[in-house]
């Protein structure tokens, strides 16, 4: 018999043999530095819809989630219910960002902030902003380790570094490209997952109903009638954590992968493909959580629990099966982030903000050139950083990804919404509005919780969903008080897609390839 070990080396090897094939026709792809960072326009709603519940699930909506409801129980699905918040905001904001994109040839996020309010100052805070991820890659190189443990007889540390030089890898070589083809691929992997976890819970427990008896039996707390839990799941960290992430959907690895969508036409398919993942990772979580828990109510690492429910149900071979896609779940989201972070970095902070600043004379080619050379050095860079922090394994993954998720979702969340809906926001609202909801989170979590030991700060999610709540009333009353600076032609040009005249009448706008350079 090939045993767990075997069946685990044959998917594996499987699964690295496809992500090296579509690595080369992600090469094949890749012509010059904006297809390497963005992909602008190159894929369909099947596609893109997969990639962004890809990217989106992680290690947390895997293994960290359904850890959450088996410490949890009921209390712990405030987290599950953000998963349809998370489609609303794409609806609100998809249209937006995939027409900005083509139409401001906006590279990424931070990108986005500086073309839209045509400030240098929030293209380089949002950049800079964004390296708090790098707490978000650790977190999804400890649920790698955690996968590549139980199906291997490999340690913490060998896993994580196994898995971080992967994923670097396919990344560096392939670029934005590889990462929205294997992530599609990756999605299918998650979705065939989640039915499985959820089959098997049904198998192992019963219905809902028998696995709500079940934990309750064990907890009163765990059972459905309790609707908050201390401290993770407080009345105000239950809500907040659903709000924030909700508006999660909007964070940087994920809003650029709208700007890779062929047609705004097609967002609404894309909405629709990414509605039926997130329902089935939200069945992933609850069962998973509550299954696991009555399966095995004395587990050591919360987080194993869906591996161990699967493990008392399937055979080896799906078994094995389970841990390649959890570990393919986990390399989609650390792509998209690891990308992120870099172009952060080299086209953010050193071609957009520090050359026109400086006044440094490189021409376009030479500096294209070292923007991709900096891109992939970042990604190197990037993983060391969250090597460092992942090699001290969280009690919860969950818990150590929302510590950088957090402080990008304060600041410049509520920016991207009301920016995409509403053109009289304005630059200086926009500004005040992301320091201020930094601020709460960042001074929040690491001052009042981690530094002063306050319970309820510890949890990353409260400084967040408080950031978000303010900088959200604070960015429409500011645009009402403060002046607008930007022209009202280029806001209708990218609002309503009409261009001024010179005598102040609206003209025609043309199709993009009829625009003249000039």
């Amino acid at each position: 018999m090939i045993g767990l070990y075997g069946w685990t080396a044959v998917f594996g090897i499987l699964f690295l043999g496809l992500l090296f094939v579509l690595t080369y026709v992600a090469t094949k792809r890749t012509k010059g530095l904006r297809d390497f960072i963005v992909a602008p326009t190159s894929y369909g709603p099947v596609w893109i819809g997969l990639a962004v519940g890809a990217t989106a699930c992680s290690a947390a909506a895997t293994l960290g989630n359904p850890g959450l409801v088996y410490s949890y129980g009921w209390s712990g699905m405030w987290y599950g219910y953000g998963y349809g918040l998370m489609v609303i905001a794409w609806a609100v904001s998809a249209y937006q960002l995939n027409r900005f994109s083509r139409d401001l040839e906006a590279n990424s996020l931070p990108d986005f902030f500086g073309k839209r309010f045509q400030s240098p100052f929030l293209r380089a805070f949002s950049a800079i902003v964004t390296l708090f991820l790098a707490f978000y890659i650790a977190g999804q190189f400890a649920g790698a380790s955690l996968a590549i443990t139980e199906m291997t007889p490999l340690t913490y540390t060998t896993g994580i570094l196994i898995g971080a030089a992967i994923i670097v890898a396919y990344v560096m070589i392939g670029g934005a490209h590889a990462e929205i083809l294997n992530s599609a691929i990756q999605g299918a992997f998650m979705l065939i997952l989640g039915v499985i976890v959820i089959v098997s819970g049904f198998v192992a427990v019963g219905g809902i109903g028998d696995m709500n008896a079940a934990v309750a039996a064990q907890d009163a707390s765990l059972g459905a009638s309790s609707m908050f839990g201390e401290p993770h799941f407080s009345a105000f960290n239950g809500p907040a954590i659903f709000l924030a992430l909700g508006l999660f959907a909007l964070t940087p690895q994920l809003s650029r992968l709208w700007m890779a969508l062929d047609d705004e036409k097609n967002v609404k398919w894309t909405l629709l493909v990414a509605l039926l993942f997130m329902t089935v990772m939200y069945g992933l979580m609850l069962v998973g959580g509550l299954a696991g828990r009555a399966v095995a109510p004395n587990l050591e690492t919360a987080d194993i629990a869906t591996l161990v429910l699967v493990s008392q149900v399937v055979p080896d071979a799906v078994y094995a099966f389970v841990g390649v896609a959890i570990f393919a779940a986990i390399m989609s989201t650390t792509a998209g982030l690891f990308l992120t972070c870099a172009i952060a970095v080299s086209n953010d902070l050193y071609k957009d903000t520090l050359v026109p600043l400086l006044e440094w004379n490189i021409d376009e080619a030479t500096l294209d050139r070292q923007t991709n050379l900096g891109t992939r050095l970042m990604i190197l860079v990037m993983a060391v950083v969250a090597l460092i922090i992942a090699f001290n394994p969280p009690n919860f993954l969950t818990g150590l990804m929302w510590v950088g998720i957090g402080a990008f979702a304060a600041a410049f969340v509520p920016i991207l919404l009301w920016g995409s809906i509403w053109d009289g926001v304005t630059p200086t609202a926009a500004k005040v509005s992301a320091v201020v909801g930094f601020s709460i989170h960042t001074i929040g979590y690491f001052g009042l919780g981690q530094t002063l030991g306050l319970t309820l700060w510890t949890v990353p999610w409260r400084g967040s969903g408080l950031g978000i709540i303010v900088s959200f009333v604070l960015v429409p009353l500011l645009s009402f008080v403060t002046s607008q600076t930007l022209d009202r032609s280029f806001l209708n040009e990218i609002f309503y897609q009409e261009r001024l005249n010179v005598d102040g009448s609206v003209a025609n706008r043309p199709e993009p390839d009829e625009v003249s350079d000039d």
